[in-house]
């Protein structure tokens, strides 16, 4: 996840991530993002990569860095997530924002946990 100054800048790079084999999708539905994906070139439709770029004083990020720091190291949560990615991918095969949306509850606890374990947004008494 590139964390950059200015995001609308990124935009000037797509013809260079088409070269190179990605699919510049904008946005997505996340304002704020710029984010590409690269397919396997088997014809199967499975990604290989995905980039998520933003901008880095966007309120999102914070949120996105606790959760990928805490499913390093909490195995349960890990293990929770692989799978609810594993079974939702078979779901929703065809269907991405279904598939995103699915996790969200799942990807809300974690980010909670996180928060509590690093100490981040908790009052301390």
């Amino acid at each position: 996840m590139p964390l950059v100054r200015e995001i609308e800048k990124i935009d000037q790079y797509n013809d260079h991530m088409m070269a190179a084999g990605y699919d510049v999708r904008g946005e997505n539905g996340m304002p704020g993002r710029r984010y590409f994906v690269r397919y396997k070139g088997d014809n199967s439709g499975n990604h290989t990569y995905h980039i998520h770029i933003y901008q880095s004083d966007n309120p999102l990020v914070k949120d996105y860095l606790l959760f990928r720091d805490y499913i390093r190291i909490d195995e349960i949560s890990r293990k929770q997530y692989n799978d609810l990615k594993i079974k939702l991918s078979k779901q929703f095969y065809t269907q991405p924002l279904m598939y995103t949306n699915a996790k969200h509850e799942l990807v809300s606890e974690i980010i909670d946990k996180a928060r509590k374990y690093f100490s981040v947004g908790v009052k301390k008494t």
